[in-house]
């Protein structure tokens, strides 16, 4: 009576260890993957926000510290959004990139920033930020090695606005 309870014991202790084997690999991957995705989530939320702080920015009136006017700013207008997006590189070259247009003419689109020197925006020129970062996984399953992140972010500019003198 003794040896069969000990016998059926010891089967009983090898399914337990064929089940483990069966569905610890699927509660990894599945844990994985709840990971990666809430770290793409992370990041497509960061890059949003850089680009509509450094479109805020660029549409404020006035001039920065540099008396430069803050759309004109273009090394300030990536530093807001450098600032903005945490754990984001932005430091490629064609990370933050800032055009220019006015809306209803003929050719709206005014060029990259920086402007050249004698254009001079007028109230309702808008400002367009576009923040791209490439997403990688830590471990690429299935393909998805490099997933491109962008957000574009329009604001129109306030340049001849005097806010302290109505």
């Amino acid at each position: 009576m003794i040896r069969v309870y000990k016998e059926k014991r010891r089967r009983n202790k090898g399914q337990g260890m064929v089940e483990l084997a069966l569905t610890l690999p699927i509660f990894l991957l599945l844990l994985y993957g709840i990971f990666e995705v809430g770290r793409a989530i992370f990041m497509y939320s960061a890059v949003l926000n850089a680009s509509r702080d450094a479109a805020r920015y660029a549409a404020a009136t006035g001039k920065s510290a540099g008396g430069v006017e803050y759309y004109r700013d273009c090394s300030g207008i990536k530093a807001h959004a450098s600032k903005v997006s945490a754990f984001v590189d932005l430091s490629a070259t064609s990370a933050v990139v800032i055009r220019y247009d006015r809306p209803g003419d003929a050719s709206p689109d005014l060029g990259l920033c920086p402007l050249s020197s004698g254009e001079k925006l007028n109230v309702g020129d808008r400002v367009i930020v576009t923040i791209q970062a490439t997403f990688n996984p830590i471990v690429p399953l299935l393909n998805f090695a490099n997933i491109p992140i962008t957000a574009t972010t329009t604001r129109s500019v306030v340049t001849d606005v005097d806010i302290w003198n109505p």
